[in-house]
């Protein structure tokens, strides 16, 4: 058929084991949790634990300090919108400060996933640089 007789012909089964074996062997040496792999060879490769749980918790830390100073920020601003929206609209009603507060979540839930989907395709940079200088 293919050039091969049937006593000839690669198992295809145990090519496919092969490469599931590699792969997770793959996942083990780069999981990052300290896992050990079957093949003594990728040991120089693995990453220890506490690294990896440093730099997570590092990463998680860091975004938990931007989200408070967003927060901060954003409860600054609140208060004095108000009076601002009184001085430069003096038919301003209640239903229009709610209307302003919501529009920056209205925002988020709108660009936040379409900055996500670009991330993840682009890397993170070039959206949080455009991002800041929209800002």
């Amino acid at each position: 058929m293919d050039g091969y007789s049937s006593a000839e012909s690669p198992d295809i089964a145990s090519k496919y084991e092969d490469t599931d074996y590699d792969r997770n062997r793959q996942v083990n040496v780069t999981n990052g949790y300290g896992s050990t792999s079957p093949d003594s060879s990728a040991d120089s490769t693995e990453i220890t634990h506490d690294d990896e749980y440093r730099k997570r918790w590092w990463s998680i830390r860091v975004m938990y300090f931007t989200i408070f100073f967003e927060a901060v920020g954003y409860s600054m601003v609140i208060p004095s919108i108000w009076p601002y929206l009184q001085v430069i609209y003096h038919e301003a009603t209640t239903g229009m400060l709610g209307w302003i507060i919501a529009s920056n979540s209205l925002a988020t839930l709108i660009v936040a996933p379409i900055c996500g989907v670009w991330a993840n395709k682009y890397g993170s940079k070039l959206p949080l640089t455009v991002t800041l200088f929209l800002a």
